[in-house]
C-alpha cells in the first residue's frame, strides 16, 4: 500500500474551519490514545494520517507521526517508523553486538581463555555505558571484569520461564564484586551470551514504559519491567515484523557487507525484532504511544 505523505500544511489560516476542526480532533484523538475515535476519522479522510496540528509549535507534537503508513492505522495503533529503528540496528549489530556475541556466546567458551572474555566484557560495558558501574578492583582481579566474565560463563543456558531470575541472581553477583547495582549491566551481558529469551534493561527503555503509562518506574524491578516490556512488545510485533522483512529490499544502504542469509536469518529472528523495538523507544519521544 501506497504510503500517505504529509501536504505541509501548519497553519490553519490555510485551511477552511472544517479542515481546521478535523485536523484538531485526529490529534487531539492520538493524544488520549483513542484509537476506535482515531481510526473513524481516517476512514473519513486517510490523508489526516500525516496531519499536524494547525498553528502548533513543532511538526508533531509527540503525537502523531510524520511518516505513518495506511496499513499501520488500519491496525489500530499510532506507530513510529520501525523501517527506521530496524535500519539503525541491523548497522549496529554488524558493526558491534555480533562481535560481543560471537565471543561472549556458550558455544565460544571452549576456545576463549579468560583474557579474551575480559576483554570482550570491557568492550560490553564501555559501548553500553555500564563500566561505571563496575569499578576496578585490581587487587582482586587479574583481568578487569575477569570476575563477571567468569560467572556470565558459570550461566550456561536459561530455564523456561526463569528469565527474570537469571538476570537478577547474576546482578546480585555483579553487586557483591563491585559494590553498585548492576541490573542494567547484567541483563546486557546476558543479552550479548544469549540473546533471546533476555530483554536489556535500560534507562531509556524504563522512561519510555513508565511514560506511556506501561510501567512504574519507581519500582526499578527487572520482573515488572520484563512483563511491561513484552506487553508492549505483543502490541506492536506485527509492524516490526513487516519493517524487519523490509529492511532485506534495502540492503544495499547497509553499513556493513552481509550476506542475504544472514540478513534473512537476522531480520526473520525473535531476538532482532526484539531489540528493533528497544532502538524505537530508544530513537522516539518518550510519550509516543504506539
Amino acid at each position: 500500500m501506497r504510503e500517505l505523505l504529509w501536504d505541509g500544511i501548519t497553519r490553519s489560516k490555510t485551511l477552511n474551519a472544517t479542515a481546521v476542526q478535523d485536523r484538531q480532533a485526529v490529534i487531539d484523538a492520538a493524544k488520549k490514545r483513542d484509537w476506535s475515535g482515531l481510526l473513524e476519522i481516517l476512514a473519513r479522510d486517510r490523508r489526516l494520517a500525516n496531519a499536524v496540528r494547525p498553528d502548533g509549535n513543532a511538526l508533531y507534537e509527540n503525537e502523531l507521526p510524520l511518516e505513518v503508513t495506511a496499513i499501520q492505522f488500519e491496525r489500530g495503533m499510532s506507530l513510529p517508523n520501525f523501517r527506521y529503528a530496524a535500519h539503525l540496528y541491523i548497522n549496529d549489530w554488524l558493526a558491534w553486538d555480533k562481535r560481543f556475541h560471537d565471543c561472549l556466546c556458550p558455544e565460544a567458551d571452549v576456545v576463549n581463555d579468560l583474557a579474551a572474555g575480559a576483554k570482550t566484557m570491557v568492550e560490553v560495558a564501555t559501548y553500553y555505558s555500564v563500566a561505571r558501574t563496575l569499578p576496578r578492583i585490581e587487587d582482586q582481579e587479574e583481568y578487569r571484569l575477569g570476575t563477571a566474565y567468569k560467572e556470565l560463563r558459570a550461566i550456561e543456558y536459561i530455564p523456561d520461564g526463569e528469565v527474570a531470575n537469571t538476570v537478577c541472581t547474576y546482578a546480585e553477583k555483579l553487586k557483591c564484586v563491585y559494590g553498585h547495582t548492576a541490573l542494567s549491566a547484567a541483563s546486557k551481558f546476558l543479552w550479548m551470551r544469549f540473546r533471546d529469551p533476555i530483554i536489556i534493561y535500560d534507562s531509556i527503555t524504563l522512561q519510555w514504559l513508565h511514560s506511556n503509562k506501561e510501567f512504574d518506574k519507581k519500582k526499578c524491578e527487572y520482573a515488572p519491567f520484563l512483563d511491561a516490556w513484552l506487553a508492549a512488545y505483543a502490541k506492536v510485533e506485527g509492524g516490526i515484523r513487516e519493517a524487519c522483512c523490509d529492511l532485506r529490499g534495502i540492503k544495499r544502504f547497509i553499513l556493513r557487507e552481509v550476506s542475504d542469509d544472514e540478513l534473512f536469518a537476522c531480520t526473520s529472528s525473535s531476538w532482532f525484532m526484539k531489540r528493533v523495538f528497544d532502538y524505537s523507544m530508544t530513537y522516539a519521544p518518550e510519550d509516543h504511544a504506539f
